[in-house]
């Protein structure tokens, strides 16, 4: 990885510019990109501004920096970077769905920048400048969240497309997560919040640093646990979904309970379903009732029970964080620095109150076949058959009644290690290059039990 410094006038953007076309094709490695402050907005008609370069100083055209400074991070005093970021209104998701599972629940938990909620794809994530790898049972996503908020000295955002200098996953924008530097002594802060529900959240984090006339060092240690209210612990969620009288008159609240409940719903494709010679296969629903009557209907559930019990969850699985950050550097000689990184991280995840479900094909050979059928309807009036040539009618329902609810409903680690390290060379001219290793090792975790605990 390259970093190269130089002035924007017009012969050392054109030097500049050749030199590191050069040292791709001798190198054969890549320029690392930064958030920059934003230039001066009148620019002499004899100077050259190059839009699109990581040139030292020249920042992208149209493209503003948003920066969270120290002083900002001290005031808010966040549990952890995510609760840090969930303060800049660019970031769309506003910390809301962070620190869980993304859309596939394979993937482990984590928080990823979304910058104007265009996307977690778009939003490119770097760590003092340079990209970091992916954690994850999937690794497609750094983890800013490995980063100690107690080692952060600012956060800088350019909320505007950044492919042009960064590649296609900067079509929103960078968010550029900056380390402290040279820190002397020791630094200790604790945050810890709580309410009338199940609600907590916690912080501890310690820092020590030290410096001497040709380097430093830092390390970092942070701790932050999260748990969240119960579903029944928040009117709207204590209803199960039935939004109705939450409304307004021209836009009523919905049912939106679930209709997997401990009354089976069914399926049936039957003749009832044939007009003009025309079959719908997709069926008719039924509704089984506690008397044993099947109608035409289906039953819906809120929270339900188990024991007489209702069966409460956490609205977002509760979590634990481990961060750890240690950073060195020390001057070899008057032009070559040595500088490395170490990250490590441990974020557990957990929930309970999970319900297993049951979808069962009920076929003809069955004796309780007929049980299932409405009144009027006869087992030669169904019409759906499987590849055996058998009838049959689909049933779905709760497994509550026959296993108890799932504690724990789900259970996911991530932990990861990196190092990252560089030789930042002054060769003259104002010209700095920096050549970067970065290796790191994940190891993610995730139980997501069904029928079996």
């Amino acid at each position: 990885m390259t970093k190269i410094r130089s002035e924007s006038f017009e012969d050392r953007a054109r030097k500049t510019l050749l030199a590191s076309t050069a040292l791709f094709a001798t190198m054969g490695i890549s320029t690392p990109g930064f958030a920059q402050d934003s230039a001066d907005a009148s620019v002499p008609q004899d100077e050259i501004v190059v839009t699109g370069s990581s040139i030292r100083g020249v920042a992208p055209v149209g493209s503003q920096m948003i920066g969270v400074t120290r002083d900002t991070i001290q005031n808010n005093a966040p549990a952890n970077t995510k609760d840090l970021m969930a303060t800049v209104p660019q970031l769309g998701n506003f910390g809301t769905n962070a620190e869980q599972s993304t859309s596939n629940r394979f993937r482990t938990a984590g928080f990823y920048p979304n910058i104007h909620n265009v996307g977690i794809y778009a939003t490119l994530t770097l760590i003092n400048g340079h990209r970091i790898a992916p954690t994850g049972g999937e690794a497609v996503f750094p983890d800013p969240s490995i980063v100690p908020t107690i080692a952060l000295q600012r956060v800088e955002i350019v909320a505007d497309g950044g492919s042009a200098i960064y590649g296609s996953d900067a079509v929103a924008g960078v968010v550029n997560f900056i380390y402290r530097k040279n820190v002397e002594g020791i630094e200790a802060q604790a945050t810890y919040g709580f309410n009338d529900s199940r609600y907590l959240k916690a912080n501890a984090a310690i820092l020590g640093g030290h410096r001497w006339a040709t380097g430093g060092v830092m390390l970092a240690y942070e701790f932050s646990k999260n748990k969240h209210p119960l579903n029944t612990e928040i009117e709207l969620s204590a209803r199960g979904g039935d939004q109705r009288g939450f409304g307004t008159e021209l836009y009523p609240g919905r049912d939106q309970r679930g209709t997997n409940c401990q009354l089976p719903n069914l399926n049936i494709v039957s003749t009832r379903n044939v007009s003009n010679g025309v079959t719908d296969l997709r069926g008719t629903g039924y509704a089984y009732n506690a008397d044993g009557t099947v109608t035409a209907g289906t039953n819906r559930c809120g929270i339900q029970e188990y024991e007489g019990e209702p069966v409460t969850s956490p609205v977002i699985g509760d979590s634990r964080r481990h961060a750890v950050l240690l950073t060195a550097n020390q001057q070899l000689g008057e032009r070559v620095n040595l500088w490395t990184e170490v990250n490590w991280s441990k974020y557990n995840t957990s929930s309970f109150g999970g319900t297993s479900n049951i979808a069962v094909r009920m076929v003809d050979s069955n004796p309780y076949f007929g049980l299932g059928l409405p009144a009027g309807m006869t087992p030669d009036d169904v019409i759906s058959t499987d590849t055996e040539g058998r009838k049959y009618y689909m049933i779905r329902r709760s497994g509550l009644g026959l296993w108890a609810p799932r504690d724990p409903s789900s259970i996911q680690y991530a932990k990861m290690l990196a190092v990252t390290a560089g030789l930042d060379i002054d060769v003259g001219g104002e010209w700095q290059i920096t050549p970067t290793v970065h290796i790191s090792r994940t190891n993610d975790y995730n139980s997501d039990p069904e029928l079996d605990p």
